[in-house]
């Protein structure tokens, strides 16, 4: 009798223990999957926005064509704001995802974007003549190249986020004609080569 009592109390603990330890997986296992569902819809997300801020700034670089191509403009482009506050909410919450490269590229943007804000506003000490505002043409060149930097870099990094390095392999001239293959502009060689070479004597 009491040996039949033991075996049944042993019987139960070993079920209990297995239970629990399945119980334990499956609990596991669903947090898992729902941290994954998460991740997936946070990254999403992220490259929406990565998305949305390439498509501005392809906007804003065929407008600055028109506007190197005719510096006499009554309307002109104007840089593209970006909320780094939900850049930055997506990488703290992306850290396993988004590796540093990813970090120095959001460090390196927002210095850009200072830099394209403050290069924008030199262009207006141009003379105004009736409705029309003069551009100068060496300051529309820098922003155009450096505008192909921030689509070339962004887009790249979306290609593959798991390999993405931060470089800069590719020379001025590459980087226009792959910025303008992202965004479906034109590309002329022999015009983005002379902007290019404007670019470099100016820019420093």
């Amino acid at each position: 009798m009491l040996e039949s009592i033991v075996s049944g109390t042993i019987a139960g603990l070993l079920a209990g223990i297995i239970s629990s330890f399945f119980g334990i997986r499956y609990a596991t296992y669903l947090s898992e999957k729902q941290n994954k569902i998460k991740e997936d819809k946070l990254l999403a997300n992220y490259h929406t926005e990565i998305d949305l801020i390439i498509y501005k700034h392809g906007q804003w670089l065929k407008q600055l064509i028109v506007e190197l191509k005719s510096p006499m403009a009554d309307r002109f482009g104007k840089p593209v704001e970006i909320d780094f506050d939900i850049v930055n909410f997506y990488h703290r919450n992306l850290i396993g995802v988004l590796n540093s490269e990813h970090r120095k590229l959001i460090s390196w943007l927002e210095l850009m974007s200072n830099v394209l804000k403050n290069n924008s506003n030199t262009r207006f000490d141009g003379k105004v003549d009736s409705s029309l505002l003069y551009l100068p043409t060496h300051h529309t060149s820098i922003l155009i190249v450096d505008v192909c930097k921030v689509i070339y870099f962004l887009s790249k990094s979306m290609v593959n986020h798991k390999t993405f390095i931060f470089d800069n392999s590719f020379s001025n001239i590459e980087i226009c004609r792959l910025a303008c293959e992202f965004t479906n502009i034109e590309f002329e060689d022999s015009w983005f080569s002379s902007v290019v070479n404007e670019y470099q004597e100016k820019h420093f």
